[in-house]
């Protein structure tokens, strides 16, 4: 494995995206949990940077540059491992976890399913949660209120309820199988709070993957990764990891971030709607004139009529 990193650590943009490559084509036939192992980390990734995080070091949870460890305060071990990573077409980078540095694992909790569906229930905090007994539906939403199950446990409360969440998620999608998509999203949150996965069939999953185009492999694997950026999985993450305060200040920034996109695209739709409106004027104001002059040519005596329609004829 060491020797393969080293090899891995001096590739050139093209091979190492041919390596991706290869990778992705092995991810989508047989090994798609790998894939999705990898991800559910760096949901922000491309998909050649985590087939390549595979080939390399597939648990990593964390990836700065040397230069950004340092100036985190932090410092590498002895003979870390290196990680490449493609920045654009021809462009690498090299990374590391932070299990190759002095300060070893992130500050996160432990996987814990109890306290991820309570997390979730305070995510909910506009809903109602009502638990009642009843074999027919584990969970749904229903007039605003979410009813789940009493005699599941927890982890099947907390799966229940993200596959409705996912579900909603991806209804603005297009072009993607969406069952499947739901499935992969359902698999990464669930093994990131240690629910278990039981629920999720991976044999069927994978057939379900390896049987679509390239386009819709890619579309669908994206749809799902970015389920993980939804806000209401941030919120979940923020108030599982105690950082609801980051999480409210990250939350404000991209409201403003967001008015000014709208207010941009504002201006931009007021201008184009200008642009038509002067265009739509100057060309009622040239039927105008034009109506006006057939209406002067047809008032003169025939003669003259004559001499002035071969006059606009040259002119026009």
């Amino acid at each position: 494995m060491h020797n393969a990193v080293e090899c891995m650590a001096i590739l050139s943009p093209d091979e190492a995206r041919r390596m991706a490559r290869m990778e992705f084509a092995i991810v989508v036939q047989t090994d798609l949990c790998a894939f999705l192992n990898a991800a559910q980390n760096f949901p922000n990734m491309s998909k050649e940077n985590i087939c390549l995080l595979i080939l390399q070091f597939p648990d990593a949870t964390d990836l700065l540059t040397e230069t950004e460890w340092r100036q985190c305060g932090s410092t590498l071990l002895p003979n870390a491992q290196v990680i490449t990573l493609i920045t654009d077409e021809k462009n690498v980078v090299y990374v590391y976890d932070i299990s190759q540095t002095n300060k070893h694992t992130a500050e996160e909790p432990v996987p814990d399913a109890e306290k991820a569906y309570h997390a979730l229930v305070d995510v909910l905090k506009t809903d109602v949660i009502e638990l009642e007994n009843t074999q027919e539906r584990m969970a749904y939403y229903h007039e605003k209120k979410w009813y789940v199950n009493l005699r599941t446990n927890y982890e099947d409360r907390f799966y229940y309820i993200i596959c409705h969440l996912i579900a909603q998620v991806l209804e603005s999608e297009k072009d993607i199988d969406s069952i499947t998509a739901c499935d992969m999203a359902a698999y990464m949150i669930c093994r990131k709070y240690g629910v278990s996965i039981s629920k999720i069939n991976t044999n069927v999953l994978q057939r379900a993957i390896s049987r679509l185009s390239a386009g819709g492999q890619e579309k669908t694997i994206y749809a799902a990764m970015n389920c993980l950026n939804a806000p209401v999985f941030r919120d979940l993450k923020a108030i599982y990891t105690g950082q609801t305060k980051d999480r409210e200040l990250q939350r404000k920034k991209e409201e403003e971030d967001q008015a000014k996109k709208d207010a941009a695209q504002k201006e931009k739709d007021e201008a184009r709607i200008q642009l038509l409106a002067n265009q739509q004027a100057y060309q009622m104001a040239e039927m105008l004139a034009q109506q006006k002059v057939d209406a002067f040519i047809q008032s003169v005596p025939a003669p003259l009529r004559g001499v002035l329609e071969k006059i606009r004829r040259k002119e026009s």
